[in-house]
């Protein structure tokens, strides 16, 4: 802790909850522009009002008053949490988000294959059907028709 440092290192939760002067806030806000850990320590607690605002006054004199009382199941300290455990968390989420991808990717080449192979084998199982052939009789009759069946091909008509 350097000498500038010193005198402003208490003043980081008085500047957030609003309990400086008007001149101490200037004061420390002149020493946040050249103090990256007081400007640190600042963005950590920036949250602490807001916290505060949501206890309830009657049970906050009451954490006050019996702080120094054994502690009981309603007023255990909080567990500390483990210095790794945001970086532990973003681990896991990656590992699953992989997963995730991987599946994806899994479902997609099946899908591929899968119409890869069901495509030709429906092809190749559909029965050949032979094209149908004309009869005889219809086809003798459209390709040759005779004088008779048509009046108007240089016979007159008998009626």
């Amino acid at each position: 802790m350097t000498t500038a440092h010193a005198p402003y290192a208490d003043w980081d939760a008085a500047y957030v909850l609003g309990s400086l002067s008007p001149a101490e806030r200037l004061e420390f806000e002149t020493h946040l522009e050249g103090c990256g850990r007081c400007r640190a320590s600042v963005a950590e607690l920036s949250g602490l009002p807001g916290l505060l605002a949501r206890l309830d006054a009657d049970r906050a004199f009451e954490l006050i008053e019996h702080r120094d009382e054994a502690p009981t199941a309603e007023s255990a300290p909080i567990a500390t949490l483990p210095a790794d455990l945001v970086a532990r968390i973003q681990a896991r989420q990656a590992a699953r988000s992989g997963r995730r991808t991987r599946l994806l990717l899994g479902l997609a080449a099946a899908a591929v294959v899968a119409t890869a192979i069901a495509i030709p084998v429906s092809i190749a199982s559909a029965p050949i059907r032979p094209c149908r052939r004309r009869s005889r009789r219809w086809s003798a009759a459209r390709s040759a028709p005779t004088s008779s069946s048509r009046p108007w091909a240089g016979e007159p008509s008998s009626t």
